[in-house]
């Protein structure tokens, strides 16, 4: 049996008496694995990083880190390395002095110490930077910097808290696939902050979602969008239609779900479970629902109501019978404001979720 890097066992914490921050749960993270906690603002995934770091004490629960509990260790002794959100860089230093800076605390020999810079520098592509000051250098660059300072010292683990939430949308695309590259350059293992799904579905080897103070599931990226166990996992990660249903049958590897507006097959999880006459709800992206009629498909017919070109693709909403059905397409929908629609969802896109 593997053992994980990091552990944490039962970790709770609370900053007022009774309003409990983070609520008793387990979590193992692997050697050389990217870990994202995805949650909104105030689930408790900062506070979690922070427990992790040695920043903040927990309340209760263990931290162990290659088979050692840490609760009572430092954070400089802990082996781990920060990014913040404001990259925290000297401003008084240069590049080299920056990223060098914690192996000069640590005494490394000034060979090696230009070896590491100068190697750091290829990787994040900053080579002929060294002399620059951070202040003279653009945010991607800023925090290509804060990375090379935090792998410098080489942590057991890397910690990173929204790292990228100051940049521009444009520089954070191009940051999130570097921030991937580099870490799998160097099998370093991070744990990852932040309530932006596309950086979490773009990074991550794995996902935990955290609701209210608990990791609520945790899977690949691709077991979490397509398999959700909940309502709330399922919408966080992206643009999702709910409709109430009621459980009609189960038959092998679909279920068959029913209400006022459709009879529908839907895709079984092997890890939700549902019995027959049992009220659920269904979920279907907007992007798993065509114009164009399948074979195994389910269908609705449906008015358009609002018709939205976004470039790559126009955001459809359609009304049926009280519902609203929300579309993403490249397909172009030819007809006009309140003409009729078929729309159709292949039945492995329909999932079976409990009861919002």
């Amino acid at each position: 049996m593997i053992t994980p890097l990091l552990s944490l066992r039962q970790i709770a914490k609370s900053y007022e008496k009774g309003k409990m921050i983070l609520r008793p749960f387990d979590l193992d993270i692997n050697e050389n694995e990217i870990f994202f906690l995805l949650g909104p603002s105030g689930c408790g995934k900062s506070t979690l990083l922070r427990i992790i770091a040695g920043l903040l004490n927990e309340d209760s629960g263990d931290c162990i880190l290659k088979g050692k509990k840490i609760n009572n260790l430092a954070p400089e002794k802990r082996r781990m390395s920060m990014v913040f959100q404001n990259y925290a860089l000297w401003p008084h230093l240069n590049v080299y002095e920056n990223i060098a800076f914690g192996m000069k605390m640590a005494k490394i020999p000034k060979k090696e110490i230009e070896n590491e810079v100068s190697q750091l520098l290829k990787l994040v592509q900053l080579e002929g930077f060294e002399k620059r000051l951070t202040t003279e250098l653009s945010g991607g660059q800023q925090q290509r910097v804060a990375l090379a300072r935090a792998l410098a010292v080489k942590p057991d683990l890397l910690l990173l808290d929204e790292p990228l939430s100051n940049l521009d949308s444009k520089l954070r695309d191009t940051m999130r696939l570097e921030i991937r590259r580099i870490l799998k350059a160097r099998q370093v293992s991070a744990i990852y902050v932040t309530h932006d799904r596309t950086e979490a579905l773009s990074i991550a080897d794995r996902i935990g979602i955290m609701q209210d103070g608990r990791i609520v599931q945790c899977g690949t990226p691709q077991e979490l969008y397509y398999r959700p166990l909940s309502a709330f996992t399922a919408e966080f990660l992206g643009a999702i239609n709910f409709f109430d249903a009621r459980i009609i049958k189960k038959e092998n590897d679909h279920y068959v779900v029913q209400n006022e507006n459709f009879i529908w097959q839907a895709a079984v999880n092997p890890d939700l479970n549902f019995e027959e006459n049992e009220e659920v709800t269904i979920g279907v992206r907007e992007e798993h629902i065509s114009f164009d009629p399948g074979e195994n498909t389910n269908t609705i017919s449906a008015v358009l109501a609002e018709k939205t070109f976004m470039g790559d693709h126009t955001e459809y909403l359609f009304k049926a019978n009280g519902l609203k059905i929300g579309v993403r397409s490249a397909e172009n929908f030819a007809g006009e404001l309140n003409s009729t629609a078929i729309l159709n969802i292949d039945k492995s896109n329909t999932m079976v979720l409990k009861k919002k």
